[in-house]
C-alpha cells in the first residue's frame, strides 16, 4: 500500500472526466451503419403514428425519455444529420448512432464537445474492479470515438479524454500542472505543445503520457501487486522513475494502443484460417475446441469455424469483456460479411500481439 500511493491517481492528473455515453436503448439506438441511422431519423421525423413507430422499433418510454417529445425536438433541429457518429460500443465493437438526447438518452456534454468529430484520445477506466469479480484487473480500454458506458461491463467506463475543447474548437491538454509537473521534473522531459505531432529531443508529446499510462495498465504483476486496491477506485500510476524508462513504457503502450483500434493490421498478419464449407456464416454458437499446440477452432455454427486461433487469444480480458466471444455473443443469429470475418481475424492479430507485449512489460516495468 505505501508504494502503491507514492504514485497518481487518474483523476489527480485528469481533472475533466465523463461516464460513457448511455442510451438506454441499445436495440434501437445503436446500428450496424450510418444508413440505419438515417433511416431511424427519417422514421422519427415521419407522419408515421408514434404507435407504429413504437411497434416497428420497440421505443419505450421511460423517465427521461419520451417519444413524442424526441420526434417533436428532432423535426425542430435543422441540423440533426450532424449528429449521426461512429462510436465505440464495446472493445473492438464499432456502431452508429445518434448522438442527440432525442435518441440517446444521456449523450454527455463532454462527450458532444471534445470527443464527437474530434481528434481525440480516451483512457477508458472502470472504477469498480470488483465489479467482474475477483478475476484479474482488466477495466482499461482506449478510444478515439464517443464510447459507450458498458465498454466495461455493468456500466463502468469513465472517460479521461486527452484534450479539452472549448467553445470556439480550441483544444488544451486535460493534464493537471502539478501531477505533470512532477513528471517532467522525474524524467528530465517537458511536455510539447498541443499541436505537435513529433517528438523534440527533450521533450515528450501528450499521447506519450496517455500510452504510459496504458502500459502500466496492462502489466500482469502490477495488476496482481495491486489487486486489492483497484477494486473500488480509480488506478493510481507510479511515477516514472526517468525519461528512458518513462518513453520505453510509453512505446509499448503506443504498440497496445494501435492494436487495439486494429491500425495497421492487413490480411498479411492473419494467423487464422476461415474454411468455406457446406452451411452459412449465421453465428448460432460461439466454442473454442483446442486442437492442440496452443491453438484451437472458434465454432460459430455446426459447418463453420475460424481454425488457428490462439487459445490465449480466445482466453484474454480487455476491459472486463473476453472480446472474441463477447464479440460473437453479440452478433448472434447474425449473417457474418467478408468483412465482418475479416474483422475477427484482426481482433485474433491484435489480442495474441497483446499478450506477448504485455509479457515484455512486465518484463521491464519497476513495481
Amino acid at each position: 500500500k505505501a508504494a502503491y500511493s507514492k504514485g497518481f491517481k487518474l483523476d489527480q492528473l485528469m481533472s475533466s472526466k465523463v461516464q460513457g455515453f448511455k442510451s438506454d436503448k441499445d436495440k434501437v439506438a445503436i446500428r450496424d451503419s450510418r444508413e440505419s441511422v438515417e433511416k431511424l431519423i427519417n422514421d422519427m421525423v415521419s407522419d408515421m403514428t408514434d404507435e407504429k413507430l413504437k411497434a416497428h422499433y420497440e421505443f419505450k418510454d421511460s423517465r427521461d425519455w419520451k417519444l413524442s417529445a424526441a420526434r417533436a425536438s428532432m423535426r425542430s433541429n435543422q441540423n440533426r444529420h450532424n449528429y449521426l457518429s461512429k462510436v465505440c460500443y464495446r472493445p473492438f465493437d464499432i456502431k452508429w448512432t445518434y448522438l442527440h438526447k432525442d435518441v440517446v438518452t444521456y449523450p454527455r456534454p463532454l462527450i458532444l464537445n471534445s470527443i464527437k468529430d474530434k481528434e481525440n484520445l480516451m483512457l477508458c477506466i472502470g472504477k469498480q474492479g470488483s465489479s467482474i469479480g475477483n478475476s484479474e484487473w482488466s477495466l482499461v480500454y482506449i478510444a478515439t470515438l464517443p464510447t459507450d458506458i458498458n465498454v466495461n461491463p455493468r456500466g463502468g467506463a469513465y472517460l479521461f479524454p486527452m484534450f479539452i475543447y472549448d467553445s470556439i474548437g480550441i483544444c488544451m491538454y486535460n493534464f493537471l500542472p502539478a501531477v505533470l509537473g512532477e513528471i517532467e521534473h522525474r524524467t528530465g522531459l517537458h511536455i510539447q505543445a498541443e499541436q505537435d505531432k513529433e517528438r523534440t529531443k527533450d521533450g515528450f508529446l501528450g499521447t506519450d503520457l496517455i500510452d504510459y499510462i496504458y502500459a502500466i495498465l496492462h502489466s500482469k504483476r502490477y495488476r496482481n501487486t495491486y489487486h486489492a486496491f483497484l477494486q473500488n477506485d480509480f488506478p493510481v500510476i507510479p511515477y516514472p522513475a526517468n525519461g528512458e524508462y518513462f518513453l520505453t513504457m510509453a512505446g509499448y503502450g503506443t504498440k497496445l494502443r494501435k492494436l487495439h483500434i486494429l491500425e495497421g493490421i492487413t490480411h498479411k498478419d492473419f494467423i487464422t484460417r476461415y474454411p468455406v464449407s457446406e452451411g452459412n456464416d449465421i453465428v448460432s454458437t460461439r466454442r473454442f475446441e483446442n486442437t492442440g499446440n496452443g491453438v484451437g477452432k472458434v465454432w460459430i455454427n455446426e459447418h463453420r469455424y475460424f481454425e488457428n486461433v490462439p487459445a490465449g487469444a480466445w482466453n484474454l480480458f480487455i476491459s472486463g469483456y473476453q472480446p472474441l466471444d463477447k464479440w460473437l455473443k453479440d452478433r448472434n443469429g447474425m449473417n457474418l460479411s467478408g468483412d465482418d470475418i475479416r474483422h475477427f481475424q484482426k481482433m485474433v492479430v491484435a489480442l495474441n500481439e497483446t499478450i506477448n507485449t504485455m509479457t515484455e512489460i512486465d518484463a521491464y516495468i519497476i513495481i
